[in-house]
């Protein structure tokens, strides 16, 4: 990827990237803006504020066999340049094209989808899909999503349950 990003890293991503420390794991490295631009440009969306601030100076969980590529709960977070669309996943959600893999838990058992726009200001909700149509709502935005994953959420480290 294209070096960190620019400015302080906002205090849920220092913890986020102090967690997963804790477990031996390294982030990825941040995106750089030519990156996000680019994603941004290709897929006609524009990333609300912590998401960009999260692939701009996080940029996921490293997969560099020298660390382990998942967390404790098994989930990985994914660098920008593996983002993809359900749509392109071949999943059959509603809106599709608008709901991108952040995150998967155990190589792809359920994964975790924001919904992006072309408005950088509208509500980027997270979701968990299961592979099909259905979409189970868990957090508002991208921010309470990784706060929710910090404290150990049961909606975010087991919703299948």
């Amino acid at each position: 990827m294209g070096g960190s990003g620019e400015g302080a890293r906002p205090a849920f991503l220092v913890r986020l990237v102090e967690r997963w420390a804790e477990q031996g794991i390294r982030a990825a490295g941040g995106a750089g803006e030519a990156e996000v631009r680019g994603f941004e440009g290709r897929r006609g969306v524009r990333l609300p504020a912590g998401l960009r601030d999260y692939f701009r100076s996080v940029g996921g969980i490293a997969v560099d066999g020298e660390s382990p590529a998942l967390d404790q709960d098994l989930i990985r977070f994914w660098p920008l340049e593996e983002v993809s669309s359900l749509a392109k996943a071949w999943v059959p959600a509603r809106e599709a094209e608008r709901w991108f893999v952040i995150a998967d838990y155990a190589m792809w058992t359920w994964a975790y989808v924001v919904r992006l726009s072309s408005d950088a200001e509208e509500a980027a909700p997270v979701a968990v899909n299961f592979g099909g149509a259905e979409l189970r709502p868990i957090a508002d935005s991208f921010h309470e999503f990784v706060e929710m994953y910090l404290r150990r959420d049961p909606l975010v480290i087991s919703p299948d349950q």
